[in-house]
């Protein structure tokens, strides 16, 4: 008997170090690491918790602000023109639905589209579009080669206090309204159903000519000016948000060196994204293409339910969160279930994966403002790397800011359902501020900053600008609802029942 017990005894030390030693093989990262995710400042204000920033920027260390283009020995955040010029020099290409576009033929018709807009002396662009995501790239690729400033509307804005001469760019199902506001022209993206004259105001964009095969190569001379210019303006709700070259720039920046070296992007890769009707991610999208540019990828855009036809061609995925699931194929089975705990043990490899996409390697998904309730939680992600095999970084937006303003780490294989503290319960996992910003939670009703909870606050690069000088009486600190906590290992968690 005793010969027995030993034996067993020997059994289960033997294989208790075998799984040990076997999971420390084959994890990718320490669960350490995991652990102390974020920079966290020494000292703090009174009701407020200390500044967070990511590890990959921590404290003592200047924030992501740009591409860091040498320039007369110092370094410069650089603009769209030089991203724009990177994306020619690769030959990029993007492809709407099926048809595809090299960056050389996009710059030709923005040419001759800017030359148009000149000769007319138009000093207002704008834009009211929902499904020409096309035309959105082309006209912010043109204010990226001309010192042209885009208006993004949501609420046409019936009178300008500006009496020079406006253009904005439409279709033909939101022409009744635009008809109402003050523009001097109105060019239609789309063809009416019938050749009506409905207005002297109303012309079609295939009606201007613009399509120039002979225009000259396009040639980028820079000025200092051109970092600091304003790109977009979008008017939301009577109020008007200004977003300059810095807020793209330094979101792109972010967005690629937040990879270690074996993630990150290349031109090997494909990139896959969307368009929606929300303005936030829409700007994120973006991010993302203009990302593909510098790194010479190829993109794809299509609609939200076209997107399952092309995950077999895409290495990069990037969509809403509430578009994950829906994605996925629904699989329930041993091998399913085994590479699901594999895959929550930080077990990333060949022995783990049953991968139905093959070539997606990454995949950014965005929680939008407000989040839904339905949205996935740590474990929807961990079976969709298990069906697929790709890393999934989970991106926080808020409105009127380009790009995320917190992510989670690519290597984070927890699954957690949050926490409860005290009275309050934190479900969702956010993770660490983006590499171009810093985050504090502050005092809100009974959240207090001492337990770290509160109301968040973010200081980025990014942040559209209504206010200037109100801005800069916050510290330049940008105020949202979230309410939330950050947890022992550096992460921010969520409290969505505040929603």
């Amino acid at each position: 008997m005793f010969l027995i017990l030993l034996s067993s005894a020997l059994t289960y030390v033997i294989c208790w170090f075998g799984y040990t030693f076997l999971l420390h093989s084959y994890r990718d990262v320490d669960p350490l690491v995991l652990y102390h995710q974020s920079s966290v400042a020494n000292t703090r204000k009174e009701g407020e918790t200390a500044v967070y920033r990511s590890v990959d920027t921590p404290h003592g260390i200047d924030l992501v602000t740009g591409l860091r283009i040498s320039w007369k020995y110092k370094l410069r955040d650089g603009n769209l023109k030089d991203i724009w010029k990177l994306g020619i020099n690769h030959n990029s290409k993007i492809t709407f639905g099926q048809e595809e576009y090299s960056i050389d033929s996009l710059t030709k018709t923005m040419q001759a589209l800017s030359n148009y807009i000149e000769s007319s002396q138009f000093s207002c662009i704008g834009v009211d579009l929902s499904q020409y995501e096309w035309f959105i790239i082309i006209l912010t690729g043109l204010c990226s080669l001309r010192d042209f400033t885009l208006h993004f509307h949501e609420d046409l804005i019936e009178t300008y206090t500006s009496t020079e001469p406006k253009v904005i760019f439409t279709s033909f199902a939101y022409l009744d309204r635009v008809l109402k506001s003050d523009f001097d022209t109105i060019v239609l993206v789309d063809s009416p159903p019938c050749p009506l004259v409905i207005d002297s105001r109303v012309a079609t964009f295939s009606s201007l000519n613009l399509i120039n095969e002979n225009a000259e190569e396009y040639e980028y001379t820079f000025d200092l000016k051109d970092d600091t210019r304003n790109l977009l303006v979008q008017h939301s709700q009577g109020d008007a948000f200004t977003y300059n070259q810095r807020c793209f720039v330094s979101s792109i920046s972010a967005l690629l060196q937040s990879l270690p070296t074996e993630h990150e992007w290349s031109t090997k890769d494909r990139l896959l994204t969307t368009f929606t009707n929300d303005i936030t991610f829409n700007l994120n999208s973006l991010v993302k293409i203009f990302g593909a540019l510098v790194t010479g990828i190829n993109v794809r855009i299509l609609p939200p339910q076209k997107l399952i036809s092309e995950l077999d061609n895409s290495s990069i995925l990037n969509i809403p969160d509430n578009l994950l699931y829906q994605l996925m194929p629904k699989r329930n089975s041993f091998l399913v279930s085994r590479s699901r705990w594999l895959f929550s043990k930080g077990v990333f490899n060949k022995i783990a994966e049953l991968p139905s996409f093959r070539p997606l390697r990454l995949i950014y998904t965005s929680v939008l403002e407000p989040p839904s309730v339905s949205s996935p939680f740590s474990s929807t992600y961990n079976y969709v790397q298990t069906i697929t095999g790709a890393r999934i970084i989970n991106e926080r937006l808020y409105e009127h800011i380009v790009g995320p303003i917190v992510k989670t780490n690519l290597f984070d294989y927890r699954i957690t359902g949050g926490f409860v503290d005290r009275k309050h319960t934190f479900p969702r996992k956010l993770g660490v501020s983006a590499n171009n910003g810093e985050l504090i939670l502050r005092d809100y009703q009974d959240y207090s900053a001492d337990q770290k909870e509160g109301k968040l606050s973010v200081r980025v690069f990014n942040v559209g600008i209504k206010d200037i000088d109100e801005f800069r009486k916050n510290d330049y600190w940008t105020h949202t609802d979230i309410v939330g906590k950050f947890g022992s290992d550096g992460v921010l968690y969520e409290d969505i029942a505040t929603h």
